[in-house]
């Protein structure tokens, strides 16, 4: 007898391996898998912080796709920091230049990671969207600006279609991997929620029925049908726990990882936590000698597959 509800993995999917480059945008889900490719090896960049509706993660791709760089005049302060709408928080500083730094750093990574990657995953978090009333443009983040500054609204699943038709078409030879956050929003209400996760899961569908090179990976169905129980969240009930995340990277790595590469990020694993462990006695002499035979498998590694990111 089965107690849980185990989630069929699509069959399509494409092969990824330590060949290929990611470029992974959206909400802090996808920031999750963003750190478990890189402790991994694989080249992979998370750039602008968490994003969480489909139109500010579309405009990063755009952006990143022009090369965009940004001056003091797309800044603003709120609460002694230099913000961007674009930006999480994560870039913000009190000191404008720093900011503008550390973003335009971001895009300058962003574009060459952009035209490399065989690999772009979106998480889309929330369908609904915040226009700032001043220039009507959707924010990523509104910063703690007074909310009185913008008008919400929930984005139907063709508009979300819609505005990444020209990317899709464009990129068509990348292969985009599609997921929803099962992180619930529930300052929007549990019934809203429901409707804007709804939206995105029609949107998703609608754009792999509609391009080959699109697919979608069920994060949000493993989480709530395979991992439905209070146990696998963190402490405020709503975020995943590290041991969640760590399920759904094994499922991940099922679907797109074959054999060889399965195998490869365990001898990877094993090296990165015996980089990280902490000796009672640094200066013995079994912990130099263990040293040395770890250094050992590291080159014999780096000399075999040389394109792993450590």
């Amino acid at each position: 007898m089965d107690f849980r509800t185990i989630v069929q993995l699509p069959n399509n999917a494409p092969n990824i391996n330590h060949k290929d480059s990611w470029l992974l945008l959206g909400s802090c889900f996808a920031q999750n898998i963003a750190k478990k490719a890189s402790f991994y090896g694989f080249e992979s960049l998370y750039p602008f912080g968490a994003l969480y509706n489909p139109i500010s993660i579309i405009r990063s791709i755009n952006m990143l796709k022009g090369n965009v760089r940004l001056t003091d005049a797309d800044l603003f302060l709120e609460r002694e920091q230099w913000n961007s709408y674009n930006f999480h928080s994560d870039y913000s500083d009190i000191d404008k230049n720093v900011a503008l730094c550390k973003m335009n750093e971001c895009l300058d990574k962003g574009h060459r990671i952009l035209e490399s990657a065989k690999i772009i995953i979106i998480t889309f978090g929330t369908a609904y969207i915040y226009h700032n009333n001043d220039t009507g443009e959707v924010v990523a983040n509104c910063h703690h600006s007074a909310m009185s500054n913008f008008t919400r609204k929930l984005l139907t699943a063709d508009e979300i279609v819609s505005s990444y038709q020209d990317i899709l078409n464009k990129y068509s030879k990348k292969q985009f991997i599609f997921t929803v956050s099962p992180i619930r929003h529930l300052k929007d209400g549990a019934h809203a929620n429901q409707l804007s996760k709804s939206t995105l899961l029609l949107a998703i569908d609608n754009i792999c029925n509609t391009h080959k090179n699109c697919h979608y990976f069920p994060s949000y169905e493993i989480v709530l049908d395979e991992l439905r129980d209070y146990r696998f969240y963190s402490d405020d009930m709503i975020h995943p726990s590290k041991i969640t995340v760590d399920y759904v990277w094994e499922r991940f790595s099922e679907t797109y990882f074959n054999k060889e590469t399965q195998n490869l990020n365990k001898k990877i694993e094993e090296i990165r936590l015996e980089e990280m462990h902490h000796p009672i006695l640094p200066d013995s002499i079994l912990h130099k000698q263990r040293t040395a035979v770890l250094k050992q498998k590291k080159d014999e590694l780096i000399q075999k597959f040389p394109y792993i990111h450590w």
